[in-house]
């Protein structure tokens, strides 16, 4: 890792580093973890009911239940909570949607969580906290 990296991460905080290298050294299990925990917190999700998360154990469980998706087969789930049903693609509410008009012109919303915020936040060094593994 630069000095300059090293630098910026001693001046967020020790802990922060440390928990940034160890994900670094471990990226597979870093990654897998992340996957376990968004699984588990879905779980009761339509989208997670639909795709069984429930008995997704590993990496290669998930890619064979659940399958490269499209906008449009999203599209129902995300009619559903943009109608005020809960727990379609999350269980946490979105903040808001996010809209695109795509390559079609037509408008995609986006659900856009707290999580996901305070995530891109985390990616870029804001409130102090710096990069982390979940």
């Amino acid at each position: 890792m630069s000095l300059f990296v090293n630098l910026i991460f001693s001046f967020l905080g020790p802990r922060t580093l440390a928990t940034f290298c160890e994900g670094c050294r471990k990226p597979t299990e870093t990654q897998e973890r992340l996957l376990k925990h968004i699984i588990t917190k879905n779980g009761e999700t339509a989208f997670g009911k639909v795709h069984g998360f429930s008995n997704i154990g590993s990496f290669e469980h998930f890619q064979r239940r659940v399958p490269i998706t499209s906008y449009e087969e999203l599209k129902p789930y995300i009619e559903a909570r943009l109608h005020g049903e809960p727990n379609q693609l999350t269980a946490e509410r979105p903040v808001f949607f996010a809209t695109t008009s795509g390559t079609t012109g037509a408008p995609k919303y986006i659900p856009v969580t707290q999580l996901k915020i305070l995530s891109d936040a985390h990616l870029v060094g804001r409130n102090g906290t710096g990069p982390s593994a979940i």
